[in-house]
């Protein structure tokens, strides 16, 4: 998923959910630029790669981060799942 800018619109975004609608690619860190966000739900995805959010950005979402069942999705080592969303 590519995101190359975030535009006025984007900015007041506070839950994002696309679960199960079959898109790939990365996820993009730019995510977490959105100041409004509060809640990414990623789930039953084919998203492949890392992911690279920092963990100030998982603090912050914590039970309301989910991208599980992205089979090729890898999670950092330092991502301690038990406060991410399963």
């Amino acid at each position: 998923m590519k995101c190359s800018r975030i535009n006025d619109s984007a900015k007041k975004v506070k839950i994002f959910g696309l679960n199960h609608n079959n898109l790939s690619g990365n996820l993009s860190p730019k995510f977490a630029a959105l100041p409004s966000l509060s809640a990414l739900y990623m789930n039953g995805n084919n998203l492949t790669g890392k992911l690279e959010f920092s963990e100030w950005f998982y603090g912050k979402m914590g039970r309301r981060f989910g991208a599980w069942n992205n089979p090729n999705l890898c999670y950092p080592v330092e991502v301690n799942l038990n406060t991410v969303s399963r």
